[in-house]
């Protein structure tokens, strides 16, 4: 899904890139697609917004991972967005309200639901990424703490969470393998630490993603 193309979303035709979401080939470049052009949007308003959870694994493991919303956040630092401001933005590209705040649809996303959430939460030891997107840049939470806190979820209570402990270990596959930039050293470090403390599960993942890698070659 390699863009190049970065827009003022001023300058972009709303309906054309409606229409061109809609055609793409697969539910992660539509959803792709989507983010770019929402993120452009609140960047003109003012707001920087990052991708999050089960959207962002869905894009750094280009589709692989699939998750049934699309998890916007804040940027750290930003001031709180008021509804109007929300409404307004979420209009111009539109999406329409599920009833509730902070959840919309978009027509050609199908049933993907797009959640607007809080200020994003990290320890800050590892570096956003971004991707970009054709609409504009599309910042995505670090894959070192999102492997992390996914793990984390799957192991914080007893029996493990399986499905989350798959999405950590495909997110661990793309990290091992180089196929998404990532310092695992950064990843230990987060385990580690007080906010989550999950060093030995880390460990688990590692060696059950290199063993399986290891048999499948």
């Amino acid at each position: 899904m390699g863009w190049h193309v970065r827009r003022d979303v001023k300058s972009i035709n709303i309906p054309v890139a409606l229409e061109e979401i809609r055609r793409a080939p697969s539910q992660t470049e539509k959803n792709l697609r989507a983010a770019s052009l929402m993120l452009a949007a609140f960047r003109v308003a003012g707001w920087e917004m990052v991708v999050v959870g089960g959207s962002a694994i869905e894009f750094y493991t280009e589709g692989d991972y699939l998750t049934r919303d699309l998890n916007l956040c804040r940027a750290q630092g930003t001031r709180p967005l008021p509804a109007k401001v929300e409404a307004e933005v979420m209009a111009s590209v539109g999406a329409q309200s599920v009833g509730t705040r902070r959840q919309w649809l978009l027509d050609v996303l199908g049933e993907v639901t797009i959640d607007l959430l809080g200020e994003v939460e990290t320890v800050g030891v590892a570096p956003w990424q971004i991707l970009a997107g054709p609409y504009g840049a599309v910042t995505l939470m670090p894959v070192e703490e999102l492997l992390v806190e996914r793990a984390f979820m799957a192991t914080v209570r007893e029996p493990r969470d399986e499905e989350a402990w798959t999405a950590a270990k495909q997110l661990a596959a793309v990290c091992l393998s180089g196929e998404v930039p990532s310092d695992w050293a950064k990843v230990e470090q987060i385990a580690a630490g007080k906010e989550y403390g999950i060093a030995p599960a880390v460990r688990r993942l590692k060696k059950e993603v290199n063993r399986e890698s290891k048999n499948s070659n």
